[in-house]
């Protein structure tokens, strides 16, 4: 080989390393302007989404202050309920969650007799069972067999405020009975389904016919005693109750 065509190739090989240094240094530039373009974006969004995040920070705690008022209690509500209104114990017709009984504590905001008091079942004198003992009064209400669940679900509700009262009866009507409130918290039954009303001859009747089987002839007080002997109709009207709860 020629030393002028030596030269020529090393001249030729000279001048395609520098263009690949000038492409590669051009690739390179082009690279760090995209890479600082690249970067300028970032910073941009970054600055845009912490403006955009300090706003919403801002505007949620002014949010938070104007409505700080709001999170008082107000009567009815109780703490972690403020804004909702209690709806236990609210009075007559609310719709209060009966508590667990016997016995059945009523709460200090429902209205009238019960308010307050800790509600006791019906005294045994006011059961079939319990007539037998019981002591005849002059007015004596007696809670017919098959009922007995519903009057103590009805003191429940009672107790819990469901109940419509009455404050010129002073008596509280739920479910189609009405009850009225020792103050003792004992409930008794007044009136209504699956409740009998008896005059004293007619409950002191009962008693001695249960006493007796349902027989009248083994009964000696009913010709005997002035107020059986004077008033027929309530041992009349005992024997066809005794019938209608033992047949």
């Amino acid at each position: 080989m020629s030393e002028e065509i030596a030269r020529a190739l090393e001249d030729a090989a000279r001048k395609a390393e520098q263009g690949l240094s000038h492409d590669f240094a051009d690739a390179y530039h082009s690279i760090l302007k995209d890479t600082e373009k690249k970067t300028g974006q970032v910073a941009d969004n970054a600055a845009t989404n912490e403006a955009d995040t300090v706003d919403n920070l801002t505007k949620s705690a002014e949010g938070k202050a104007a409505g700080a008022g709001s999170d008082e209690l107000t009567p009815g509500q109780s703490d972690g309920e403020a804004g909702t209104p209690q709806t236990h114990n609210v009075g007559p017709g609310g719709p209060g969650v009966p508590p667990e009984g016997p016995p059945w504590p009523a709460g200090d905001n429902i209205a009238g007799s019960a308010r307050g008091k800790t509600l006791r079942p019906v005294n045994k004198r006011h059961t079939v069972s319990g007539v037998k003992a019981g002591p005849p009064k002059a007015e004596n209400s007696l809670i017919l067999r098959g009922h007995e669940q519903a009057v103590n679900d009805d003191i429940a509700q009672i107790a819990a405020g469901n109940a419509q009262w009455d404050p010129e009866t002073q008596r509280y009507t739920i479910n189609g009975r009405s009850y009225g409130i020792e103050p003792s918290g004992t409930v008794f039954p007044a009136s209504g389904d699956g409740i009998v009303n008896l005059s004293r001859n007619e409950y002191s009747a009962l008693k001695e016919l249960i006493k007796a089987g349902g027989d009248p002839a083994k009964v000696m007080a009913f010709t005997r005693a002035p107020h059986f002997v004077n008033d027929p109709q309530s041992i009349a009207t005992a024997l066809a109750l005794f019938n209608r709860i033992f047949a």
